[in-house]
């Protein structure tokens, strides 16, 4: 009786762990693609993916994407689970704010 005990104690135990595993990452890699071009208001054929792939972070399952369009980078984290968007940042890149290309023109004055 106690064999069959542990064993159907064990039996749970895993049933239990592999129901939680799946739901960990129940939105699949092109669904958390769409959630994150949403995000950024962009289509899929106007940007450059650079970077697409499943990570865990805080215990939780991930996928993180870059992308571009034109100049700006976007970097977009999504929950696995829930197709959640964990993390959002936007860097243009290329612009010169400072307003500095004119200065070479400064030795000619």
């Amino acid at each position: 009786m106690k064999k069959f005990l542990a064993a159907t104690l064990v039996a749970i135990m895993v049933v239990t762990m592999t129901a939680g595993a799946l739901a960990q990452g129940k939105v699949t890699l092109d669904q958390a693609k769409q959630a994150a071009l949403k995000r950024a208001g962009i289509k899929a054929t106007e940007v450059r993916f650079t970077k697409a792939h499943q990570d865990w972070d805080d215990g939780r399952k991930t996928f993180e994407f870059e992308f571009w369009k034109g100049n700006t980078e976007y970097d977009v984290e999504i929950d696995a689970a829930t197709g959640r968007v964990r993390d959002y940042d936007v860097e243009r890149h290329g612009y010169d704010y400072d307003d500095d290309y004119d200065d070479f023109f400064d030795w000619f004055d």
